[in-house]
């Protein structure tokens, strides 16, 4: 499940509360309340991987407030006083809503064991022999007066630190400096709520632990900002118009998706799946073509319709059932085309498009480094194509846009300098495999169309059944998967709209023609 979800249950329980008059009538204690519940769910999705809020089984509300919390998190929302009163709330709200997930352990089971805990949290909280590295070091800036919003007043203050005598240091860090000695004089950094040492001498940069963290050089340094030509796109109302011509593959088997659930929904097992003939059925009405699959693992295009389902609302599960969410309504205007405008529309194409495309490697484990090398040459194909078909019109071979790319970035590739060609060649055609497989993804959201000749049409009529069954198994079309002429390539109107506002997040000069 995604942070989306997430959110959406935050705002589900917050209308329940206040409905009950849970939630505090101060706006500063609102906020305080408010945050705190969103910190409790985060910290189990994050740090606990507990992705799903209403999954709760045995042990979790002990691991989180006893085992994490006392260690990890600092406490500037009182979390001591109020947590384990905020998480009953919670809790009660999943139980008489029936939102719990079907493997859920018993309600009365999960407060037991908060009743258990709850005398133990405040003095656990307190102690700051369990105190993590992070909690330590902000829980003293905090206590020194320091704005942790404040990213500047927080990166003084870690520099001040890093400057202190070993007797200063161990007055926050504590017996830390015993079990990590690097922690006497490596430099202190910040970044986001996360704190690290560095080892001793390394220059004070965040960017040595966080990738995604800013540089520290002056902006001289960071290189000149990439400017690209003014791109013709639409108003609202036409780009909508696109996403009822081209843009609706996914809206549309999400659709057929929560139209075969039915308004009164299905039985789900404790996986929160359907029974076997239920999932066999769905996939029949989605012309999803599986053979000898009992559950949602064994179909993995239905699974994917499946949790975007659930994380858009557009389905939910009610403890043993799952049924149409509160977002289905939304689904169902926009794709029967009554809209309540053409921002409900553009929007929910927007949303779906952030969610399928936004962060190839969001979901990708850092250590998987095939992974993430072919998963970058999927934004790079698009903004080269941003700049070849700016106008709308002219397209580009999919063949040459391909070298194109390939040679702009050697250093993706290794050295030749010891006359082998075969890493180079190999690179080159997983490398290839990822860019067409990507372009077609974009194509099944509208935001790239794929004209053909006969050329092509000649090599598809006369391939193999095999490579047919391939594609068909694969959802793929067979221009991307086989290296054949006569593809030519370009952006839609969706697809310069989406680009561009990659583009202008990432900084870069991105000007419209209307």
């Amino acid at each position: 499940m995604s942070t989306r979800l997430r959110i959406r249950v935050l705002s589900q329980f917050e209308e329940w509360a206040r409905a009950h008059g849970l939630v505090p009538e101060s706006p500063e204690a609102a906020e305080r309340w408010r945050t705190r519940i969103a910190m409790l769910l985060q910290n189990r999705e994050d740090y606990l991987e507990r992705p799903d809020p209403t999954l709760w089984r045995s042990g979790d509300v002990h691991t989180l407030l006893l085992d994490h919390l006392p260690q990890r998190q600092f406490d500037r929302w009182e979390l001591a006083e109020h947590a384990v009163e905020n998480l009953r709330e919670f809790l009660r709200f999943l139980d008489v809503t029936d939102r719990f997930h079907p493997a859920s352990a018993k309600t009365p089971a999960l407060l037991s064991e908060l009743d258990r805990l709850a005398p133990k949290f405040s003095a656990a909280m307190a102690d700051v022999s369990r105190y993590r590295l992070a909690k330590r070091v902000l829980t003293a800036a905090l206590a020194e007066g320091v704005d942790l919003d404040d990213t500047t007043a927080v990166d003084a203050w870690a520099r001040e630190l890093s400057g202190r005598d070993y007797a200063g240091r161990r007055q926050v860090l504590g017996d830390l400096m015993d079990q990590h000695p690097g922690y006497a004089t490596g430099a202190v950094v910040v970044h986001e709520g996360q704190v690290a040492v560095l080892r001793p001498g390394a220059p004070a940069s965040k960017h040595l632990v966080w990738p995604d963290a800013p540089r520290e050089e002056d902006d001289q340094n960071r290189g000149p900002i990439q400017v690209y030509a003014p791109v013709a796109i639409p108003d609202e109302h036409a780009l909508a118009q696109e996403v009822s011509r081209s843009g609706r593959a996914w809206l549309d088997a999400l659709h057929a998706l929560v139209t075969a659930v039915g308004s009164q929904g299905l039985a789900v097992d404790r996986r929160a799946e359907p029974a076997k003939a239920d999932l066999r059925r769905l996939a029949d009405v989605l012309n999803l073509h599986v053979e000898r699959a009992n559950r949602l693992a064994d179909m993995p295009r239905l699974r994917r319709l499946w949790d975007l389902a659930r994380e858009f609302g557009f389905l939910e599960v009610r403890r043993t059932r799952v049924v149409p969410g509160p977002e289905a309504s939304v689904l169902d205007r926009v794709v029967t085309g009554s809209a309540a405008d053409d921002g409900e529309t553009l929007g929910l194409w927007d949303d779906l498009y952030e969610t399928l495309f936004g962060d190839p490697d969001a979901d990708t484990d850092r250590s998987d480094d095939l992974r993430l090398w072919t998963d970058h040459w999927a934004p790079l194909a698009l903004g080269l194509l941003y700049e070849h078909t700016a106008n709308g019109e002219d397209c580009v071979d999919l063949g040459d846009l391909t070298d194109e790319l390939l040679a702009s970035h050697p250093e993706d590739f290794p050295s030749d300098d010891d006359d082998d060609d075969e890493p180079i060649a190999f690179l080159s055609a997983l490398a290839t495999m990822a860019i067409r497989h990507a372009l077609a993804a974009q194509q099944r959201h509208g935001t790239v169309e794929v004209l053909t000749g006969e050329e092509f049409a000649e090599a598809v009529a006369t391939a193999p059944d095999s490579m047919h069954r391939i594609g068909t198994t694969l959802g793929a079309p067979l221009w991307a998967l086989l290296p054949l002429g006569d593809v030519r390539v370009r952006l839609t109107a969706l697809g310069r709209y989406a680009v561009r506002r990659r583009l202008l997040a990432e900084g870069a000069q991105a000007p419209r023609i209307s």
